[in-house]
């Protein structure tokens, strides 16, 4: 039996792109074993807003925005980067070098209470 070394090339070929595809669905944010984006930039300056940051702790359900200076303004509530947990977060932590909190950061959060101590600013969501 005569093997075309073209033909198997091509399986070869077809087979790694094939690959490459799978995997790529599987570990791309829309796939079923991706990773949830539980942190980010949030800051209104700074070359890529990253003098303000927030992170989401899934165990506290607690979002915190840590860093130096100002908030960015959010046109919305969905233009917010946790808004996929803006209705299971429990409290949220203004950290105290955080200046100006932006329009619309919170927006969609009910009951919210705000309770300050010498070490930053706490927003609990009731």
């Amino acid at each position: 039996m005569k093997l075309n070394m073209k033909s198997i090339n091509r399986s070869k070929s077809l087979m790694v792109q094939t690959t490459m595809m799978l995997l790529f669905t599987l570990f791309s944010t829309n796939g079923a074993w991706a990773q949830d984006n539980y942190s980010g930039n949030c800051g209104k300056t700074g070359t890529d807003g990253s003098d303000v940051t927030w992170t989401y702790n899934p165990d506290s359900k607690t979002l915190t925005i840590s860093g130096t200076g100002e908030m960015v303004d959010y046109a919305n509530a969905d233009s917010q980067p946790w808004k996929s947990y803006r209705n299971v977060i429990k409290s949220i932590v203004i950290g105290s070098g955080v200046t100006t909190i932006g329009k619309n950061a919170f927006n969609g959060c009910t009951g919210v209470t705000v309770t300050v101590n010498a070490e930053c600013i706490t927003v609990t969501v009731i």
